[in-house]
This record gives structure tokens, C-alpha cells and sequence, in this order.
């Protein structure tokens, strides 16, 4: 058996920039998430294993934008803020094949299909492929299969 605990808080603070991303709302200004996995893991002698992860996040985001209903022009520029807290549960369960060969396991992850609001790293990324988040807003399933040969 095995049982882990982490503690992770991200801080992101956006500088002005000299094309107006951070003005224009295109990088939010501030992003600041606490996430908390504990996960225990049992592993059978004979070849099977289970795990089972409760994730608490907490995420707050301070975007910029434009105050468009504001009769003035230019419009002013006014902080939007908005945070969501949620809990995630992941399981899965597998098997370890003999002689070291390998593992094939099934898993759910976001099991009772929280849904919630959640700002990925995409904005820190500087390629054309968007970046894959840690959560799922969605209840997502899948069978891995490792074959060592």
C-alpha cells in the first residue's frame, strides 16, 4: 500500500506588455491555483493493483478587459476576477503481467463528472498546439497498455 500526499500552489503574474496582451485580456493578469492530491495505491503480490486520487483545486484568475457599457472613449479598463474550487476523484485498476512483460490497466478520471471552471497553461505556452490540462471536465475513460518486450 501506498499513500500520497502533495501540496502545489502556482503563482502567475503577467507584466504589462508592449503589445497589450495583458491590457487586451489575452493573458489573464494573475492566475493563482492550489491543488491538493492525496492518492492511495495498493498493490496485490500476485499482479494487480488499485489506486484511488481525491484532488482539491482552488483557482483564482484576474483577467483585463475593456469596460464596453461605459459611455466614455476610450473605454476604461477594468479587473475581472473569477475563482472555482472543486474536487476531483480518479481510480483505476490493473494488472501487472508476469515475468516484468508489462501492465495493462483501466481508469477513470473525474469519476463523479465534476464539472467546473478551469484556466490551463495555454496562455504560457508559446507553440501552435494548445497545452493538455491536469483535470478533466469531463468524466474521461481509458485503458493503457505498457507491453515491455
Amino acid at each position: 500500500i501506498a499513500v500520497n500526499l502533495d501540496v502545489i500552489n502556482d503563482k502567475f503574474d503577467a507584466e504589462v506588455t508592449p503589445q497589450g496582451l495583458v491590457e487586451s485580456g489575452i493573458i489573464p493578469q494573475t492566475v493563482e491555483t492550489l491543488s491538493i492530491p492525496l492518492g492511495i495505491r495498493y498493490f496485490s503480490p500476485v499482479g494487480w493493483f488499485a489506486g484511488l486520487t481525491v484532488t482539491y483545486v482552488d483557482q483564482e484568475v484576474t483577467t483585463q478587459g475593456l469596460d464596453l457599457s461605459s459611455p466614455t472613449f476610450p473605454p476604461p479598463v477594468v479587473q475581472v476576477s473569477n475563482q472555482d474550487d472543486f474536487n476531483l476523484l480518479d481510480v483505476n485498476i490493473g494488472y501487472r503481467l508476469p515475468n516484468r512483460w508489462g501492465s495493462v490497466s483501466l481508469a477513470v478520471k473525474n469519476a463523479t463528472d465534476e464539472q467546473f471552471s478551469y484556466l490551463d497553461d495555454t496562455y504560457r505556452e508559446t507553440r501552435d498546439v494548445a497545452a493538455i490540462g491536469p483535470y478533466f471536465p469531463v468524466r474521461t475513460y481509458y485503458i493503457q497498455a505498457n507491453i515491455v518486450f
